[in-house]
């Protein structure tokens, strides 16, 4: 988009801060699980193993195991997001999937939340199911 607008003096660059803005949120919950909560731990383990037996190789172990896949995603995800451009989400808002993608996105991140604070999903859902029965009730809903 950035490469649009500095090539087109008529194009909308608020759009463009827009884009990031709704992303933002959806791609920070899912890239901080996977790389903070999964891969940080996995290679955690992998170099506390070898620092109790005394190799003083652990912590590189450790920054490679993370910092080599970490790397590579921001890289790949950089490129693919410059290559495709504005036309993959055009697509993807025309044919609906955007819509899906974020209420997906969204989804994931209010589990997360709830799991992070040790809330039981049986009485989430047992809440929901109580005020879906209520509003239906009352003739709300």
């Amino acid at each position: 988009m950035e490469k649009q607008a500095s090539q087109h003096e008529d194009y909308d660059v608020s759009s463009i801060s827009a884009v990031k803005a709704s992303l933002m949120g959806p791609m920070s919950g899912i890239g901080d699980t996977l790389f903070w909560g999964i891969l940080r731990v996995i290679a955690a383990g992998v170099a506390m193993t070898f620092g109790m037996q005394g190799n003083v190789l652990a912590p590189f172990v450790f920054l490679l195991i993370y910092n080599i896949p970490a790397q590579w995603c921001h890289w790949e995800m950089t490129k693919l997001g410059f290559t495709v451009g504005s036309e993959y989400i055009t697509e993807m808002y025309s044919s609906g999937l955007l819509t899906i993608f974020t209420k997906a996105a969204r989804t994931l991140g209010c589990y997360w939340l709830i799991a992070k604070k040790h809330v039981n999903f049986t009485i989430v859902i047992l809440g929901l199911i109580v005020f879906c029965i209520l509003i239906s009730a009352l003739g709300i809903a």
